[in-house]
């Protein structure tokens, strides 16, 4: 009996998830919106045609490296730098930057000042302040926004509060004896009769302030 000998040549295998076609971050010659997602052909980037050949005349294009064509070739990328890659990862957006406000300081209330002060930061590029300080019962807040083209790591970091700390013993206006603030001037500096005295002068010339009013306004009737 004679054997036939059979053979099987199999065909070449696909790349796998290979695709005719990219996508690139196409550059545009907008500020805000500096470069746009397209899905173009790459035949059309290796050879420059079509497409307006994306491949080698439009220069701010960030192109991935890919394979191509039978047998199996290389583009090696366009514009494929580390910051790039960030950018065709992101969508084609320009990640943002992270920024990190300064906190603010507090300066705990005297006998003339109760409230305390909060003494706001010089921040960094990328931080403006929001609104504050402001008072809000107790409570000093203070809050700041990140500018454009930056974030903060979470929602809360350009928040801050601060809970009032009123006078204590330390303030030199403090009267330990009572407990309590005494201000300045309002102590055995000022007697009563001098308040007394004092305010009899202002009421004694209103009412001649008044005499003399009435007195001109009888001449001239």
């Amino acid at each position: 009996m004679t054997l036939v000998g059979i053979s099987f040549v199999s065909a070449p295998a696909a790349n796998a998830g290979d695709s005719p076609n990219i996508q690139i971050c196409h550059a545009t010659s907008s500020e805000k919106n500096p470069y746009n997602p397209v899905t173009i052909s790459k035949t059309a980037i290796v050879t420059g045609k079509g497409d307006q050949g994306h491949g080698s005349q439009h220069d701010g294009d960030i192109i991935p490296p890919f394979t191509y064509g039978d047998p199996l070739k290389t583009y090696p990328g366009k514009n494929w730098t580390p910051e790039n890659q960030a950018i065709y990862n992101n969508s084609c957006n320009i990640p943002l930057k992270v920024a990190t406000p300064l906190a603010p300081t507090y300066t705990p209330g005297t006998c003339i000042n109760p409230n305390g002060t909060v003494n706001l930061s010089d921040q960094p590029v990328g931080v403006t302040l929001n609104s504050g300080p402001i008072l809000d019962g107790n409570i000093w807040k203070v809050s700041y926004v990140p500018t454009e083209g930056y974030k903060f790591a979470n929602e809360t970091s350009g928040i801050f509060a601060f809970t009032v700390v009123g006078p204590d013993s330390s303030d030199p206006n403090w009267d330990v004896e009572a407990g309590a603030c005494k201000l300045p001037n309002m102590g055995a500096g000022i007697s009563s009769e001098a308040l007394m005295i004092g305010g009899g002068l202002i009421g004694a010339g209103m009412l001649f302030l008044a005499v003399s009013l009435f007195t001109r306004r009888r001449q001239t009737a």
